[in-house]
C-alpha cells in the first residue's frame, strides 16, 4: 500500500483510543446541543453543550498510546507511533463528556480530523477500515452511504468491548464519518457508551455535520 494510503488509514484509526484516555479537568451542567464551526476542516457539527472542548497535545497523545497498549493490546497495535503522530497532526477539533469522566465513566467524545484528500474510493476505504477494526475485536454494525451537504460520504458504525483506563471492561459504540469536503478528507469520529443514549447522541452528531 502506498504511503499516502497508509496515512489516510492512520488518520481514521488514530481517533478510536481517545474514549478511554481523555483527562478530566472540568465539568458543565447543560444538556442541549451546540454548534461547532470547524473552519480548518470545512464543516460544522452539533455536540452536547455539557461536553468540553479538548485540545490534543503531544503529552495527551503519548498518554493515550501508553494506556491503550497496556489495557487493550489488540487496539494498541493499531495505535502505533505513526498513528499517534497522525492523530496530533490532523486533529482539527475534539470535545468530550468530562462530566462522565469525573464520575468514573468512559468519556464520550467527538473528534474531527482533516487531510489533503482521500486517495482511495470511499467503498475501498470503508472495506479496509472495517477489516482492520474487526481484527482489533470490533463488531461492525453497519456501513452506509450518506450525504453531507450533497456530497457522497460514508459512515461506519461498530461496537467494541475493551478495557477502560482502570481496567474495567466497557462496551463502546463507535461511528466514523468519511466525507470529501472541499478537496479535503474529513473524518468525524464519535464514541459513546453502548446504550440507547449513546446511540442517539452519535446519530445526532453525525446527522448534524454540514459543509461550511
Amino acid at each position: 500500500m502506498a504511503k499516502h494510503r497508509v496515512t489516510a488509514l492512520l488518520i481514521c484509526l488514530a481517533a478510536i483510543p481517545l474514549v478511554w484516555t481523555i483527562p478530566a479537568y472540568g465539568q458543565a451542567g447543560a444538556t442541549e446541543f451546540k454548534v461547532a464551526k470547524v473552519k480548518s476542516a470545512g464543516i460544522s457539527l452539533e455536540y452536547p453543550s455539557n461536553w468540553a472542548v479538548v485540545v490534543l497535545t503531544p503529552k495527551i497523545v503519548r498518554s493515550q498510546r501508553a494506556i491503550t497498549l497496556k489495557n487493550n493490546p489488540k487496539l494498541g497495535e493499531l495505535f502505533d507511533e505513526a498513528a499517534a503522530g497522525e492523530a496530533l497532526k490532523h486533529s482539527k477539533f475534539s470535545a468530550a463528556d468530562l462530566e462522565a469522566k469525573l464520575a468514573g465513566r468512559p468519556s464520550s467524545i467527538v473528534g474531527v480530523q482533516g487531510g489533503s484528500g482521500f486517495t482511495l474510493p470511499l467503498n475501498k476505504m470503508v472495506t479496509q477500515l472495517a477489516a482492520t477494526y474487526k481484527k482489533a475485536g470490533a463488531t461492525i454494525l453497519n456501513t452506509s452511504t450518506v450525504q453531507v451537504s450533497g456530497t457522497r460520504s460514508a459512515r461506519i458504525d461498530m461496537q467494541l468491548t475493551a478495557n477502560a483506563s482502570d481496567g474495567t471492561p466497557v462496551s463502546v459504540r463507535l461511528s466514523q464519518l468519511l466525507a470529501p469536503i472541499g478537496g479535503r478528507s474529513v473524518l468525524v469520529s464519535v464514541a459513546a457508551e453502548d446504550n440507547n443514549v449513546g446511540a442517539t447522541t452519535i446519530d445526532h452528531i453525525m446527522q448534524s455535520v454540514r459543509a461550511i
